[in-house]
């Protein structure tokens, strides 16, 4: 990864582009991309990551990425395993693209979720017709027995007022507190009640504390590598590898 990363830190220089400039044009986040020039990406994201971000910057800065690709792949036995299928299709695993996979796992979700809707909303069709049938049935069996009896004399109304108990109503905690503590190096973006706080890697042993008053949202590249504690009690970690959208309130945390 050493000689990888100087490759590319050379290639930038040479062209006398900054990191930030590079962030704005590759939408790579300047942290990944310091990781990569130092070698020390393994260490924050998982390796199908890495590869993913090692293209795009290799593209943009000129390099042959395929060469870079192949030098990366030999550091990780796991990327030369089998081919990936996808239904009638066979994805090499040494070209997969990660961007092109995701659009047509998400092309094939969107597809089973409409057959579902239409099936959902035929069901409520049909049913929605036999209960206006039944309805309208049921009306007039009341009618023709209304006809048939004879009619009741009215009664006199009796009122009696009763007194509505006041309802206790408990005070809600306006806000909660999360503590995050680190196990290892690990690449982190937060969000607080829909608003960005950062995005970076945070440290080995190191503890973030956040407040928040609804929801707070985690980017988290390695998630054994975290350990969440909500108003002082341990949830411990909230699964494994890279979770895009951890969404945790006062009650624990869910993935979106």
């Amino acid at each position: 990864m050493a000689g990888i990363g100087e490759r590319l830190r050379e290639a930038r220089e040479k062209k006398s582009l900054t990191i930030d400039q590079v962030q704005k044009k590759t939408h790579i986040h300047s942290t990944v991309l310091t990781a990569l020039e130092e070698g020390k990406c393994d260490e924050v994201l998982p390796p199908a990551y890495v590869k993913s971000f090692l293209k795009s910057y290799c593209t943009y800065l000129g390099l042959d990425s395929k060469d870079i690709l192949n030098k990366y792949s030999s550091l990780h036995p796991e990327l030369q395993s089998a081919n990936i299928k996808i239904g009638n299709f066979e994805i090499k695993n040494s070209s997969v693209d990660l961007s092109a996979l995701m659009r047509i796992v998400k092309t094939g979700i969107i597809i089973i979720a409409a057959l579902f809707l239409i099936a959902f909303l035929g069901n409520k069709a049909i049913g929605s017709f036999k209960k206006h049938r039944g309805t309208k049935r049921g009306l007039s069996d009341a009618r023709l027995k209304q006809v048939n009896q004879p009619k009741a004399l009215p009664q006199k109304k009796s009122y009696e007022k009763v007194a509505a108990a006041p309802k206790e109503v408990m005070p809600e905690k306006a806000s909660f507190t999360l503590v995050v503590k680190l196990k290892q190096n690990v690449y982190v973006r937060v969000k607080k009640d829909g608003e960005l706080l950062f995005e970076r890697v945070l440290r080995k042993g190191a503890s973030e504390s956040f407040k928040a008053e609804q929801k707070i949202e985690l980017y988290v590249a390695k998630a054994e590598a975290i350990e969440l504690i909500v108003e002082g009690k341990s949830l411990g970690s909230p699964g494994k590898g890279v979770i895009k959208n951890l969404e945790i309130t006062k009650k624990g945390f869910r993935i979106r």
